[in-house]
């Protein structure tokens, strides 16, 4: 065998050999790829299923604040301030029972979490039911605060979290939730108004605006959605 065709054998199986190894590259490292991907899935899943438990962890127990099976802090006033743990069938607003009628679980302050709001009334000591008292209790830690809004202070509540409050005559606005404070004998919610009428004055997001422009703001808040209630039986 001349020298000639020796090169010609050698190189070809180099070639080969060059052919073989790359394609054996790309195969594993597509095969690498596809396990990665199938990894990140799977982690991805986890999260995500492990996001959902936490957050029907929280929604189950607040749901036990209707079935009275958990306490919950709340600030009382009567000679002076205090906060107090009740169950939902001990609750009461001014020496006043409270009772329970309806109640829906939203996001009130767009943290990721629900809150529950309870609508009730209660009845005083001549006898007359004063309807429209609103709790709304938050998950803090290891604590379940409530946090009252008592006659007119929270109406028509929309699925975006917002809500009016009125003055009768003298003023309306529309709020939203920014914060909870913890210290329920403090200053407990820290609200925003998104739009505000008094005395003649008229405000959306916080600039003065005439009377028409107020009124076509409030409009739109009334054709939003409220939110769906639930009875209490």
């Amino acid at each position: 065998m001349n020298k000639n065709k020796v090169l010609k054998i050698v190189c070809l199986i180099v070639l080969f050999l060059i052919v073989f190894i790359m394609g054996y590259l790309l195969s594993y490292n597509v095969s690498r790829s596809d396990n990665n991907k199938n990894k990140n899935d799977n982690k991805t899943t986890k999260t995500t299923t492990k996001l959902e438990k936490k957050e029907n962890n929280k929604n189950d127990l607040l749901s036990k604040i209707l079935t009275n099976d958990v306490m919950f802090n709340a600030k009382v006033e009567t000679d002076f301030v205090e906060v107090k743990e009740f169950y939902l069938r001990d609750y009461y607003i001014s020496d006043y029972g409270f009772k329970p009628l309806k109640y829906t679980f939203i996001d009130m302050d767009l943290d990721g979490d629900d809150e529950l709001v309870i609508v009730g009334d209660i009845t005083n000591n001549k006898g007359d039911v004063i309807d429209g008292y609103n709790l709304v209790f938050n998950i803090s830690g290891n604590m379940i605060n409530c946090y009252e809004f008592s006659y007119r202070s929270m109406i028509s509540l929309k699925n975006d979290s917002s809500y009016t409050v009125s003055g009768g005559e003298s003023y309306t606005s529309i709020l939203k939730i920014k914060s909870f404070n913890d210290l329920l004998d403090e200053i407990p919610v820290v609200e925003e108004a998104l739009a505000d009428e008094s005395d003649g004055v008229y405000t959306v997001n916080s600039k003065e605006v005439t009377k028409e422009e107020f009124d076509k703001y409030f409009k739109e808040f009334n054709n939003k959605k409220d939110v769906s209630w639930i009875n209490i039986k």
